[in-house]
């Protein structure tokens, strides 16, 4: 009885893991949205003009995905240090409204309209609002 419980948990286990390994977006280097965003906070603020644009152009190949997972991040204003956040969000928008760099502006956009939506805090949604302003 035990060795058939066990059986089913585990086929159950593999089904569910499965799953969310196929659901997974992975990029080049087999990374999840979730593990590009915090790789490249990381990296914040660059030591280079030129690690800052690698940095900039991965966070906004993400696109609405990791624009939503950075503005989630976005704690209440008044007591939460948001500046690595919203020097990220600033930062890909800016990069994103570039000549030559708008392969990702709509998805971007798409990001921080959703994000606006979710979002409670005033202040952070001021925020938001004047990042969209950029992109419109």
């Amino acid at each position: 009885m035990k060795k058939t419980r066990y059986s089913i948990l585990l086929l159950i286990a593999l089904h569910v893991l499965g799953n969310i390994h196929v659901s997974a977006q992975l990029d080049s280097r087999n990374r999840t949205v979730e593990t590009i965003i915090v790789d490249n906070l990381g990296q914040l603020p660059a030591p280079t003009h030129e690690k800052y644009l690698q940095v900039m152009s991965e966070i906004a190949a993400t696109g609405e995905k990791g624009i939503l997972q950075l503005a989630g991040m976005l704690g209440p204003a008044a007591t939460t240090k948001n500046a690595k956040f919203e020097y990220a969000l600033n930062s890909v928008t800016d990069y994103v409204t570039t000549p030559g760099n708008q392969k990702h502006l709509d998805s971007v956009r798409k990001g921080l309209v959703e994000a606006l939506d979710k979002c409670t805090d005033n202040a952070n949604k001021a925020f938001l609002i004047t990042q969209l302003q950029k992109c419109a």
